[in-house]
């Protein structure tokens, strides 16, 4: 029976397999709409998880100068900053923004003021799309500032 079954399906011309051209054609163009509609999402799902980071690197470093000016009545200078980092966990002189720029720190002792800055996705200081977190505040997105007066230590040998 199962014999008699194979050879009505073969003399029925369906003793080939696989699939038709235009068949393969419909799914690629499936493909390729679904892709054309998800990979935007995707996209700006990516920016946004990298100003997520930035800003979560910063909200570290604030608590770290936070504690440290609890500790000591003072903020550490720009030469002593990199080793108040260090000794928290972060390692100040290859730490990267997520777009690949360096971090600056610029401190105001006598006002015990201080502001910690990335460049952002241009990669030009105080240009609007830095991030940074200054002594009062939490950290935002914006012009941040800094890179009026330079900034007094830098990481991952960027320049301000």
């Amino acid at each position: 029976m199962l014999r008699e079954a194979k050879k009505r399906f073969r003399a029925a011309g369906g003793g080939e397999r696989g699939f038709t051209l235009v068949e393969l054609l419909v799914v690629v163009v499936i493909l390729g709409i679904l892709v054309g509609v998800a990979l935007p999402r995707f996209m700006g799902r990516a920016e946004t998880a990298r100003e997520n980071a930035a800003q979560a690197t910063l909200r570290a470093m604030k608590s770290v100068l936070d504690t440290y000016y609890t500790e000591y009545s003072v903020l550490p200078d720009g030469v002593g900053f990199p080793a108040v980092m260090k000794d928290s966990g972060i390692d100040w002189s290859g730490l990267k923004d997520p777009w690949d720029n360096g971090f600056g720190y610029k401190v105001d002792i006598a006002a015990d003021t201080y502001i910690i800055a990335t460049k952002g996705k241009d990669a030009a200081a105080d240009s609007g799309d830095d991030f940074y977190v200054r002594d009062d505040a939490t950290p935002a997105k914006g012009s941040s500032g800094i890179a009026l007066g330079g900034a007094d230590a830098t990481s991952g040998g960027d320049t301000w």
